[in-house]
């Protein structure tokens, strides 16, 4: 409700009471436009430390969500490349060599991990392990019978062998 000089002279108020009133009210409302005046220039000022703040916090929100992805799909290529043979001391050498498309990648994981390292494999050979299967002949001891070694069962024995067991092959030996 504004006042009005007619609210006021409905109020039986004289002409100087009226004025005074009013000069009050005036006075009155000037201030507080003034302290609006000044909170919104305070807002408007603290909107661009505010779009500030946000951005930052974006950037590093963005930031941080990147470290994550790059994180999983480092140790996701770890474990292919364990899988895939690599040697675990060249790992940190491989991981910063191999580069993978976005399409190999679903989830932060790998999606064919043997088809899609197959290059690096190819062109790393020597930081990989080849499974290549030696033969190995069955050492047999020597069998005992009748408790005394025979001169082929000294010939078959093992140096080791015959150190432990040097008193019963020393009696073979001169026996034979």
């Amino acid at each position: 409700m504004s006042l009005t000089r007619k609210l006021l002279k409905e109020l039986e108020l004289n002409d100087a009471a009226i004025e005074r009133i009013i000069a009050a009210h005036v006075e009155t409302v000037d201030a507080l436009r003034q302290e609006r005046d000044a909170a919104q220039a305070q807002r408007d000022a603290q909107q661009g430390e505010t779009a500030l703040v946000q951005a930052e916090y974006t950037a590093y929100r963005c930031q941080v969500e990147e470290a994550r992805r790059l994180s999983a799909r480092r140790e996701a290529l770890t474990h292919a490349l364990t899988a895939q043979g690599a040697n675990p001391n060249a790992l940190p050498l491989l991981l910063d060599a191999i580069r993978l498309p976005e399409e190999a990648w679903q989830d932060n994981k790998l999606t064919d991990a043997s088809a899609v390292l197959q290059p690096w494999r190819a062109k790393y050979g020597a930081l990989f392990t080849v499974k290549n299967p030696v033969p190995v002949t069955k050492v047999r001891p020597p069998v005992t019978a009748g408790g005394l070694l025979t001169h082929a069962d000294v010939k078959r024995m093992s140096a080791g062998d015959i150190n432990r067991n040097w008193s019963a092959v020393r009696t073979a030996l001169q026996h034979n």
